[in-house]
């Protein structure tokens, strides 16, 4: 898989900015969640690891010891994470320079053998005979919720692959947001929805009106997160105003909504991989409009 292509610039990865604002702050977050990740692949053992990815810096690491591995340590929040077995034990996943569209562009090449997880508090098990794209992963309700996700998004996804023009592209865009949007509505208090509704002010965008009551149905301890608080400190800034004549704005005085950085959503990584997350990825490819 890769990130970013030249129709993704205004996709970076990045950890979202911490920012006051939209959220109410009630009863605070604690300061930090549990986890624990533990796994049996095959038989595999030295030099082969696992890493785990949040974003794109790895930020732990176990070798395999008869196909059994275990992960534990905090997040400030519970969120996605990448998995990625490398049987030579070197991390390949990390920025390369390759040529798109006729030019040189950073783009972010992640690993073949991976998995895409939700880290919650309560063990996640991982269990495979050969490889993390064939792994079953069993864990608590938020596990389940990101599985229940997957089996919303992922035929929306599969759409990027034969769009042949802006509009079809634009078209999924929306698609996919009423999708993510479905989610939420549905399990108004999970962590994976607030992640999802952090996702989805990137493509789209939904209107404040349609996406402020989801937040309004967060519980106290998701609305004080450092999630919570920057993605809806970035929602706030694009409601709507009250009309009023004015000059154009010059570069520096942008409204805030322009400065709100979003992690990459996973249709925006879609036309970048033949499959869903964990396969393979195929050869990157520009897409015709």
């Amino acid at each position: 898989m890769l990130l970013p292509g030249p129709m993704m610039k205004n996709r970076v990865i990045s950890l979202l900015l911490l920012a006051p604002g939209f959220a109410l702050a009630q009863t605070p977050a604690p300061a930090a969640y549990p986890y624990v990740i533990k796994g049996k692949l095959g038989k595999l053992s030295a030099p082969a690891k696992v890493y785990l990815i949040n974003g794109v810096q790895a930020t732990d690491s176990a070798t395999l010891k008869r196909g059994r591995f275990e992960l534990k340590g905090t997040t400030p929040f519970p969120l996605s994470a990448t998995l990625v077995l490398e049987r030579q034990g070197r991390l390949q996943s990390g920025w390369r320079d390759m040529m798109f569209g006729g030019k040189m562009s950073r783009a972010y090449v992640e690993s073949p053998d991976r998995l895409r997880l939700f880290l919650e508090p309560g063990p996640v098990v991982v269990t495979s005979p050969d490889s993390l794209r064939t792994a079953r992963v069993a864990g608590g309700a938020l596990t389940a919720d990101y599985q229940r996700l997957d089996e919303i998004l992922l035929p929306v996804a599969a759409k990027f692959k034969t769009a042949t023009s802006k509009a079809q592209y634009e078209g999924i865009d929306k698609e996919y947001v009423q999708a993510q949007l479905a989610f939420v509505r549905a399990h108004p208090t999970s962590w994976v929805s607030l992640e999802v509704l952090g996702q989805a002010r990137q493509m789209g965008p939904p209107q404040y009106a349609e996406v402020a009551p989801l937040y309004a149905a967060l519980t106290p301890a998701q609305r004080t997160s450092p999630l919570a608080g920057n993605t809806g400190s970035c929602w706030r800034a694009s409601k709507p105003r009250p009309s009023e004549r004015r000059p154009p704005p010059s570069p520096s005085s942008r409204p805030a909504a322009s400065r709100c950085r979003w992690p990459t959503t996973r249709a925006s990584t879609c036309w970048w991989t033949s499959g869903p997350p964990g396969a393979a990825p195929a050869a990157p490819k520009t897409p015709p409009f």
